[in-house]
C-alpha cells in the first residue's frame, strides 16, 4: 500500500470512527443524529481535537474537543467538549466535562457529568448531567435535569421550564409556565405564567416574581420571602402518600448511594489483584474515550451473541453459558473502571499512570459523579449505560493487551 492510499485510509477509519461515536453522543443527549460522513463535513477524532469550521457540519470526537468557528451543525462527544462557535442548526454534545458558549439557530442537546452551557439557544434545549449550570437566552422550551441544576440570573427562557434535581435553583426570566422538583428548590425568577413546584423544601425568595399561580406540592408550606410578588393564588397540595416517608428523591439517593458503594468496592477487589490493569483501563477511558467506547459496544453485542451461537451448536450449553458469564464481570468491574477514568479525565492534567493513593482517590469521586448520573431524572438509565460501555471498552482492551503479551513465540523449526 502507497504512503498516499495509507493516510487516505486512516483519515476514512477516523472520520467512520468519529461519526459512529457522535451518532452515540446524540442518543445520549436524547436525539438521533446520523453516523454517516456527508461530503460538507468535518470529521475527526483522536487525544484532542481541535476544529475551526467554516460552515460546515462538524462531527469529533476524542479526549478533548474544541470547536470553533461557523458550523451547519455540531455532533462532538469526549471527555472533555469545548464549543466555542455559531451553529446554524442543531447542537448535540456529550462528555465527562461538557462547556458551551455558542450561539445555535437549532435545538441544542446536552449531557455530561458536568455541564455548562451560555450564549443563545434559538430553539428547544435538554441539557442533563450530575451538575448542570444554564446562563442562556433560549427560543423555546428548556428541560434540565441532573444532582445540582442551577438556571442562572443571566437566563431567558422564551417557553416552559421543566426541572428535576436533587438541588435546584432556579433564577431569571421564564416565558412559559414552570413545572419543577426537587428535595430542595429555590425559586428567584421572573415567571410570566403559572409555577408549579413539587419538593420537600420549597423557598421562594425576594426577587421572585410569579405572573400566574404559585402551586406547591410539599409537605411543608413553602418559604415565601415577603418581596416575592406573586400575582395569583397560592395553594399548598398534600403530595402522594408515596412521596413521604420514602419520596422517590429519597430512593434515588439510597440507589445512588449503592452504586457509588458498589463501584468503590469493585474497584478496590481490581486494584487489589489486577495489578496494573486498574490504572492502565482508567487511562484508556481518559485518553482513548472514541475507540473505547465503540470496542465497549461490540463487546455488549458479540458476547451474548457469540454465546448463544456456543449453545446452539455441538460445543454445548456449558461453554455458552461460561463465555455468557464473562459479561457480569465486565459489567461490575468496568463500571469501577469507568469511574476511576472519568474523574481523572476532569481532574488530572498529566497524561501518566495514576499511583495507587490517587487512583483510589479517583476513584470514589468518579463513584459519586457516576452514581448521580445514574438517577438523573428522564436520561440516567441512557447516560449510565454509555458510561458503562466506556469501563467496558477500556477493560476488554486492557485484558486482551495483556493476554496478547503473554502469548509464548511461535516454536521455531528444529533443523533438519
Amino acid at each position: 500500500m502507497s504512503t498516499t492510499s495509507g493516510r487516505t485510509f486512516v483519515r476514512r477509519r477516523r472520520a467512520a470512527v468519529a461519526a459512529a461515536l457522535v451518532g452515540l453522543a446524540g442518543l445520549a443527549a436524547g436525539a438521533a443524529g446520523s453516523a454517516l460522513a456527508q461530503p460538507d463535513s468535518l470529521d475527526d477524532a483522536g487525544a484532542e481535537v481541535a476544529i475551526e469550521a467554516a460552515g460546515e457540519r462538524v462531527r469529533a470526537a476524542g479526549a478533548t474537543v474544541t470547536v470553533t468557528g461557523s458550523a451547519a451543525a455540531i455532533r462532538a462527544a469526549g471527555a472533555t467538549v469545548r464549543i466555542r462557535a455559531d451553529v446554524e442548526g442543531g447542537l448535540r454534545a456529550a462528555g465527562a466535562k461538557v462547556d458551551v458558549d455558542a450561539t445555535v439557530g437549532g435545538d441544542t442537546r446536552v449531557a455530561g457529568a458536568s455541564v455548562d452551557v451560555s450564549g443563545t439557544i434559538g430553539n428547544d434545549m435538554d441539557i442533563a448531567g450530575a451538575v448542570v449550570v444554564v446562563n442562556a437566552a433560549v427560543g423555546g422550551r428548556l428541560r434540565a435535569g441532573g444532582a445540582t441544576v442551577t438556571v442562572s440570573p443571566g437566563s431567558d427562557i422564551a417557553g416552559e421550564l421543566q426541572a428535576g434535581a436533587a438541588s435546584l435553583r432556579v433564577s431569571g426570566h421564564i416565558g412559559g409556565p414552570v413545572k419543577i422538583g426537587g428535595a430542595l428548590v429555590t425559586f428567584n425568577a421572573r415567571a410570566d405564567g403559572d409555577v408549579e413546584i413539587s419538593g420537600d423544601r420549597v423557598v421562594i425568595g425576594a426577587p421572585a416574581r410569579i405572573g400566574g399561580d404559585l402551586i406547591v406540592r410539599s409537605r411543608l408550606e413553602p418559604e415565601i420571602d415577603e418581596g416575592a410578588e406573586i400575582a395569583g393564588e397560592t395553594r399548598r397540595l398534600q403530595p402522594p402518600q408515596w412521596w413521604w416517608p420514602i419520596s422517590p428523591w429519597a430512593r434515588a439517593a439510597a440507589f445512588a448511594a449503592f452504586v457509588a458503594a458498589g463501584t468503590i468496592l469493585a474497584g478496590i477487589v481490581m486494584m487489589l489483584f489486577s495489578g496494573r490493569a486498574f490504572a492502565v483501563a482508567a487511562n484508556h477511558v481518559r485518553l482513548r474515550p472514541g475507540s473505547s467506547l465503540l470496542i465497549g459496544l461490540a463487546t455488549a453485542i458479540l458476547v451474548p451473541v457469540v454465546a448463544g451461537l456456543v449453545m446452539v451448536t455441538v460445543i454445548g450449553v456449558t461453554t455458552g453459558v461460561a463465555i455468557l458469564l464473562i459479561m457480569p464481570f465486565l459489567v461490575v468491574f468496568g463500571h469501577a473502571v469507568a469511574a476511576a477514568g472519568i474523574a481523572t479525565g476532569i481532574f488530572v492534567r498529566d497524561r501518566g499512570e495514576n499511583g495507587a493513593l490517587r487512583s483510589f482517590v479517583l476513584l470514589i469521586v468518579g463513584a459519586i459523579i457516576v452514581a448521580l448520573v445514574w438517577v438523573i431524572p428522564w436520561v440516567g438509565g441512557l447516560l449510565g449505560a454509555i458510561v458503562l460501555l466506556f469501563g467496558i471498552g477500556a477493560l476488554t482492551r486492557t485484558l486482551g493487551g495483556r493476554i496478547r503479551r503473554a502469548e509464548p513465540p511461535p516454536a521455531v523449526p528444529a533443523a533438519a
